[in-house]
């Protein structure tokens, strides 16, 4: 929001203060000024000069060559204005000066003709452009309106005409300080920060008008009071230009002397207002009420909105005519031949106000205020100052009603008992019980003594964040200063690292050693995805107010996101990859709510790229099958783990899994069904792994418990390898677990190559295990070592149908 310091002044006395000064005061106090444009006054190096003549350039049709005396010189200057003419005063900018707009003035050679200075617009001197006016700044209209011999001031600094510049203020508001929105609110912030007095305009009430407006509030929660007042015979005209001006320094365009006024009146009180042409009521009623579904309105700016019955408007006894708090309507506008209007000045609640806004998609400088709950006791008062300020500038015009004032609420002041203790407690500050109350009274706090060492504090209506003693502690702290409390550090007690973070960032530092990237996702996911992936709606946990229709549940899986993930790296000509997640899932079980953390994967396209000496290769089921095991058996020490052959409607038929670990599920891993990847559009395939890894953690962790230690053993083990032929659809891993219990020398079996070629059947593979063998006891000979082999090949072949390859 924009605050202009002249205005500012009219309110409190800042005169011993620079700008630099006053919003160094307000940040550090916690009203954040994020920056300061100066506008007007005195520009250095730049004067008043008059034209003398003016001639064309010999080499350029558009540009004329100037004589301009500014005093005792006279400088050549080329100008390309098309308003430039002999005779005229204007703005001189010398060598060495600097615009507002950056710009340095340079001794120039324009076609061959030197120039030696500028003459400058209205817009490069930092002012607004008049509309229909273009080219240099003409000053002849401003000398003879301040009544200036004109020879007497050629050369002069240009503020000698147009007066001292100004600074604006550009404040950043937060969502519940409503009583900084406006100058006086900004008058009154910084006459408690910097120890000034505050003087509020005095305004005549007319009390004595007589005649009534017809007003009814149907939705008295949504409208707690609506004030109005009728005037009659208005001229309407262009404003004056003092009140032109402080509406231009605060961004908000000049449009009448109407409509003027109360934009006026909402910047210097808070309290929007609005004119109606009250010849253009329909019965000349206002009522106040819920839009029906289907009803449609032409705002002021022209578009046409459709209502619903969320959207709170002002009424006549036929159609919507504003909605309450945003924006009138254009049937009721005020136009060149408008004479009688209605000015409007309520008080809406903020969040009625909120919900029109995002219904009908319209911001406005309204809106903007009533959203931050404005002070409601403002709305006679700056009607009030309205009506005073139409009738002091329109002599004809009459007042025609008092001012009706409808309350559909009555408010009860905020009271608050304060304990001083909480000073010490909250600041570290020793202060006694008469130097809070003074700071309280300083906001025109109500404060009298309760008790000891406490206070009752009387909140002033337009202070709504203030609800609790601690916001009273932070206003002390704002008074007093943040930057004068003393930084001590606290005393903390330091708890270890949770044990949880820590695995599950083991956890991701060795799936990034594999060579997958981690992906950050969103928890919500869109309910129709994840009914077309299969899933249960009753398992879904709905958002109450969700940010769009695509994130509308709690996700119960991490598939959706990661394909989306795909789809993102695809579009953006990355085909391959392998990404994985460690995020949380959620699922309703019955009455209960159901949360877990899971791993989740996928891989895509190519594992490795043709390369000169190498065939390019896919991602198949053993790079993603590889990866967990790695992750389970060497990283976290899994001493039973296990795929078994479980379909799935996720994946395709022969190629889907599930994660075993002693004899229990913990997830899932397959290749993913292309009736999946058509929802997401992916025309590659897709491998997709996904565990619980709590649960895979919790049972590691029990199972450990129960591992006993024992000698590593003094005498050597022997190693041996076996080529086996087996089928193609054995479960190989049951093959494994019968191979280590089938003799107590045998202490670990691992797969260590498979082939599929010429060499061997067709429907067959060759799968290469390593043996350990080993005796505590004893040095193995290859005598016993032999008939263990001997009768663990009997076993493999009568059990599994397993031979040794030749």
């Amino acid at each position: 929001m924009k605050i202009p310091l002249s205005w500012l002044k009219e309110f409190v006395n800042l005169e011993d203060l620079t700008a630099e000064e006053i919003a160094k005061n307000l940040t550090l106090a916690g009203s954040e000024i994020s920056s300061i444009e100066k506008v007007g006054g005195d520009i250095n190096g730049v004067i008043i000069g008059k034209v003398l003549s003016v001639s064309k350039h010999p080499d350029a049709d558009k540009l004329s060559v100037c004589e301009v005396s500014i005093g005792e010189e006279t400088l050549s200057i080329v100008c390309g204005a098309p308003n430039v003419r002999e005779g005229i005063f204007v703005p001189v900018a010398m060598i060495g000066a600097k615009l507002p707009n950056g710009l340095t003035i340079k001794k120039a050679s324009i076609r061959n003709v030197e120039s030696s200075g500028m003459l400058c617009s209205r817009t490069e001197l930092g002012y607004d452009e008049i509309e229909g006016i273009y080219g240099i700044w003409i000053l002849d209209e401003k000398i003879n309106k301040a009544g200036l011999n004109a020879d007497e001031i050629i050369g002069k600094p240009l503020s000698s005409i147009v007066g001292s510049g100004d600074y604006i203020f550009n404040v950043e508001i937060t969502a519940n300080r409503g009583d900084l929105v406006s100058v006086i609110g900004f008058a009154r912030e910084c006459s408690l920060v910097l120890k000034k007095r505050v003087c509020l305009p005095q305004v005549n009430t007319y009390d004595s008008a007589g005649g009534n407006i017809d007003i009814t509030i149907e939705n008295p929660k949504s409208c707690y009071k609506y004030t109005g007042r009728l005037i009659k015979n208005i001229t309407v005209a262009p404003s004056p230009e003092w009140i032109q001006k402080k509406l231009k320094k605060c961004g908000v365009n000049p449009i009448n002397n109407i409509v003027d006024i109360t934009n006026y009146v909402m910047l210097e009180y808070g309290q929007p207002l609005h004119a109606y042409d009250f010849d253009k009521l329909k019965g000349g009623k206002i009522i106040v009420r819920n839009a029906k579904n289907g009803e449609k309105i032409i705002l002021l700016d022209g578009r046409e909105v459709e209502l619903n019955e969320e959207v709170l408007i002002i009424a006549d006894e036929e159609n919507p005519i504003g909605i309450a708090g945003v924006m009138g309507g254009d049937s009721t506008k005020i136009e060149d031949d408008t004479k009688n209007i209605l000015i409007e000045s309520a008080y809406f609640d903020h969040i009625a106000v909120k919900k029109s806004s995002l219904a009908t998609n319209t911001k406005t400088d309204a809106s903007y205020r009533f959203e931050r709950d404005i002070d409601h006791t403002a709305t006679l008062s700056a009607l009030n100052r309205a009506v005073d300020l139409i009738v002091s500038l329109d002599n004809e015009c009459k007042i025609s009603s008092r001012a009706k004032e409808v309350n559909a609420k009555q408010f009860e002041t905020t009271k608050i008992i304060f304990d001083c203790e909480l000073v010490k407690k909250y600041l570290g500050l020793d202060m006694n019980k008469s130097e809070i109350s003074s700071i309280f009274k300083r906001y025109d706090f109500n404060v009298s003594a309760l008790g000891e060492n406490s206070l009752k504090v009387e909140i002033p209506f337009y202070r709504h964040d203030l609800s609790i003693a601690e916001d009273l502690v932070e206003e002390i702290a704002r008074v007093y200063g943040y930057n004068n409390i003393s930084s001590n550090i606290p005393h903390i007690k330091c708890n270890p690292i949770n044990t949880d973070y820590e695995e599950i960032s083991f956890i991701k530092h060795r799936m990034a050693s594999y060579g997958l990237y981690e992906t950050k996702q969103y928890s919500m996911g869109d309910s129709s995805i994840f009914k077309r992936l299969g899933i249960d709606e009753e398992k879904f946990i709905k958002v109450v107010n969700p940010l769009t229709s695509e994130m509308d549940v709690l996700r119960p899986t991490a598939l959706a996101s990661l394909l989306n993930c795909v789809i993102y790296n695809q579009n953006h000509r990355h085909k391959n990859g392998a990404l994985f997640e460690v995020g949380n899932i959620f699922y309703k079980n019955g009455d209960k709510f159901i949360e877990e953390k899971h791993l989740s994967a996928v891989m895509f396209g190519l594992y490795q790229e043709k390369l000169w000496n190498k065939d390019a290769r896919v991602y198949d089921f053993f790079d993603m099958s590889g990866v967990i095991e790695e992750l389970l058996i060497k990283d976290l020490k899994c001493s039973d783990y296990n795929l078994v052959a479980k379909e799935n409607n996720l994946f395709v038929p022969t190629i889907s899994a599930e994660v075993v670990i002693f004899g229990e599920k913990i997830g899932i891993i397959g290749k993913l069904h292309p009736k999946i990847l058509e929802i997401f559009d992916i025309n590659t395939d897709v491998y997709y792994l996904d565990i619980d890894i709590k649960k895979t953690l919790k049972l590691i962790k029990e199972r450990a418990k129960k591992l006993k230690l024992k000698d590593i053993g003094k005498y050597p083990a022997v190693f041996r390898d076996l080529a086996l032929v087996c089928d193609n659809n054995i479960e190989f891993s049951k093959v494994i677990k019968a191979i280590n219990k089938f003799n107590d020398i045998i202490q670990n079996v691992e797969v260590v190559d498979r082939y599929v070629g010429e060499q061997v059947e067709e429907g067959k593979q060759s799968i290469a295990i390593s043996i350990t063998y080993y005796d505590i006891n004893k040095t193995l000979k290859e005598e016993e070592i032999n008939s263990v082999e001997s009768a663990l090949l009997e076993m493999l072949k009568t059990r599994f149908s397993i031979s040794l390859r030749v």
